[in-house]
């Protein structure tokens, strides 16, 4: 339950930051919500991490990823176009994935598949 209210909270600041953001505010919100884990990702919300950490469901490196891996923002997150745009903003992975995930990948795939 307090992961549920928790979540509900970071929803709502992430919204107002999107639909409220003005240039005298933008740098120091963005600046904070970029360089602290405050997104919920999958399976189920538990975890916060960096934008940066998190790959963009609707993007096509998604397949690289198991839907539970942690990989996700929740669906909540990605359903609202204006909080998607502001993980965009602030680093959601999209492409051009950093070596380290790249790396982390290919171990759950070994884990997965390479036991033959």
């Amino acid at each position: 339950k307090e992961c549920k209210i928790r979540n509900d909270v970071l929803f709502s600041m992430f919204l107002t930051v999107a639909n409220e953001l003005t240039t005298s505010n933008e740098s120091e919100l963005m600046n904070i919500l970029q360089n602290n884990p405050c997104i919920p990702c999958t399976p189920n919300g538990q975890k916060l991490k960096l934008a940066s950490q998190l790959v963009d469901p609707s993007a096509d490196i998604h397949e690289l990823f198991d839907p539970d891996s942690e990989m996700f923002p929740i669906s909540e997150f990605c359903k609202q176009k204006s909080v998607l745009q502001t993980m965009l903003d602030i680093g959601l992975l999209t492409s051009n994935l950093p070596w380290d995930v790249v790396v982390e990948c290919a171990k759950s795939i070994l884990s997965v598949y390479g036991k033959n």
